[in-house]
C-alpha cells in the first residue's frame, strides 16, 4: 500500500494518510525520514509521537531513516527510539562527519529475528559491495 505525501503534510505522512492507507490492506511496514533528502522536512516530536503510537497499536513494523539527524537548522529531530522501543533506526557516520564517498552506518534493531535476517543480508553488501 503506497501512501502519497506532498506539500500539504510537509511532505511526511500523517496517521490520517496512515488510516486510510490501512483501508486499503494490511500495513506491515512504514520507513520513515526524517529529516527527510530531499526537502529537508523534520516530524515534530509530537507527530512522530503520534506516528509510532499508531504502528505500536496495529503491531506495523517502523523503519526509521535517521541518517540526517544532526544536520538540521532549526531544533534537533527526535529519534523514534523514545516512542517505540522495537522500531529499527538505520543512521549513518558518513553524513554527520561529512565523510565523503564512504558509506558507513549502522542499524539499531531489538528484534533478533530481524536482526538475524539484516546481518544475512548486510554480510552480502561488506564482502561484495555493488
Amino acid at each position: 500500500v503506497e501512501v502519497s505525501v506532498g506539500e500539504e503534510s510537509n511532505w511526511q505522512p500523517t496517521v490520517a494518510m496512515l488510516e486510510a492507507a490501512a483501508t486499503q490492506g494490511p500495513l506491515h511496514g512504514l520507513i520513515i525520514a526524517s529529516p527527510s533528502n530531499p526537502t529537508g522536512t523534520v516530524l515534530s516530536p509530537q507527530d512522530l509521537r503520534s506516528i509510532c503510537d499508531f504502528c505500536s497499536a496495529r503491531k506495523i513494523r517502523l523503519i526509521s531513516d535517521e541518517i540526517y539527524h544532526g544536520i538540521t537548522l532549526a531544533s534537533p529531530a527526535e529519534t523514534a527510539l523514545k516512542f517505540k522501543q522495537d522500531a529499527v533506526i538505520i543512521n549513518s557516520f558518513s553524513k554527520y562527519y561529512s565523510m565523503t564517498g564512504w558509506r558507513l552506518g549502522w542499524i539499531v534493531c531489538q528484534d533478533a529475528a530481524l536482526r538475524a535476517r539484516l546481518e544475512a543480508l548486510l554480510q552480502n553488501l561488506f564482502i561484495s559491495a555493488p
